[in-house]
């Protein structure tokens, strides 16, 4: 199971070092979505990252990109679909480009046709409580299973993983599980350590067998 990160929404101090030392210590896949930053900005922000890791970052706006930095692939999402000219070039490029969709739900999930996508990423998984973090009401524990049995290794679960709840989700079924929030702002660890302590506490899949 592999486990992947996204950038924080805005700027982040020093996160293009913290990205790059991310990338030197295993990580595969690192989601890049800057909702506010402009093209100038995507780009300004790939430049800085070494052209050798280029090849594993998944791309959530501005999808020419993926063609100008060689980058591993899109996301998609129902808000954020590309022109029919850019999957033109897709379909060129598909033997070395990934293609994700986002999902919120599981119905969401019945609708989509699966077989255009590389994987999905459904979540948010957990929501805070009071201080509590649960599970989403639209992915239940029975949902969670029905998922993942459903669809093995097409499944990347996102939203509230942490710590506490991480050893339930070591799944074989998955696929990924990417995160966000536990890696940038966790007040007691910076976020290399908790990657790498996350790394260990899900071993490969061939472990676990």
């Amino acid at each position: 199971m592999e486990l992947m990160i996204m950038t924080t929404p805005d700027k982040f101090r020093s996160e293009i070092y913290i990205v790059i030392k991310l990338f030197e210590n295993g990580l595969k896949t690192l989601h890049l979505k800057k909702p506010k930053f402009s093209k100038n900005r995507y780009k300004n922000y790939i430049n800085q990252i070494p052209k050798k890791y280029h090849n594993r970052i998944i791309i959530h706006s501005y999808f020419s990109l993926m063609y100008k930095f060689n980058l591993k692939g899109i996301n998609i999402s129902s808000n954020t679909k590309p022109s029919k000219l850019f999957f033109l070039f897709y379909d060129f490029f598909k033997k070395r480009k990934i293609k994700i969709f986002t999902i919120h739900s599981l119905n969401q999930l019945k609708e989509l046709n699966k077989k255009k996508y590389d994987y999905i990423l459904a979540g948010p998984l957990f929501k805070s409580n009071n201080d509590e973090i649960i599970i989403n009401d639209k992915f239940n524990k029975n949902h969670i299973k029905e998922i993942v049995f459903s669809y093995p290794k097409q499944i990347v679960f996102y939203g509230g993983i942490n710590a506490e709840n991480i050893n339930s989700l070591n799944n074989n079924h998955l696929f990924g599980l990417l995160f966000l929030g536990v890696i940038w702002y966790n007040p007691n660890k910076q976020p290399i350590d908790v990657f790498l302590d996350f790394k260990r506490r899900i071993k490969p899949a061939d472990e676990n067998n």
